[in-house]
């Protein structure tokens, strides 16, 4: 399972600023952020800031699109139901799910509809990401500490560990001796 195309729910302050490191890594279009269609709309002509530029990125809305190969929430818990009933087509059989959600109530939620050995339960450590005026900056983008549900390790897993060496982003991988640095 090779990570190609990657969607993003939430344009806040994690998820934009992982789309600005990713979108370097990748041609345009590979990452997608998958919103509302008026949010969409709105991105598009007003597009979002991150370290001074406009961000690359293209907004698709919800139930749009082929799958991704690998989907990041980065939502607040109270609208992930919501977003689980509307996110339609963007999870495939293969799509690796990633939740930067540290509460166990998105990870069951995410387990419950898509299944316990695709979600990938993570958190952001050590950045210096801020958000002023709208705007998202940062010089670090930190490391992801991650755990698979019930600490079972699977293809998924071992898809996401690939792909971020791959694209350089350091990760700590809690129950397996696992670790990557920049």
């Amino acid at each position: 399972m090779a990570i190609r195309k990657i969607s993003i729910v939430g344009s806040g302050v994690f998820g934009i600023m992982y789309g600005h490191f990713l979108a370097s890594h990748f041609p345009a279009g590979n990452i997608r952020f998958v919103a509302d269609a008026d949010q969409s709309e709105r991105y598009g002509s007003d597009p979002l800031i991150c370290n001074g530029s406009a961000c690359p990125f293209k907004f698709i809305p919800f139930g749009t699109e082929d799958p991704a190969d690998l989907v990041i929430f980065s939502t607040d818990p109270q609208e992930l139901g919501s977003v689980i009933r509307r996110i339609g087509t963007q999870i495939g059989k293969n799509t690796v799910i990633l939740t930067l959600g540290e509460d166990e109530s998105s990870r069951d939620a995410l387990s419950r509809a898509f299944g316990n050995e695709r979600v990938i339960c993570g958190s952001v450590r050590g950045t210096d990401v801020s958000c002023t005026g709208g705007k998202v900056t940062y010089t670090d983008v930190g490391f992801l500490r991650f755990s698979s549900y019930n600490g079972q390790f699977s293809d998924f897993t071992d898809a996401l560990t690939s792909f971020l060496d791959s694209v350089g982003f350091a990760y700590y991988m809690t129950g397996r001796a696992i670790q990557s640095d920049r």
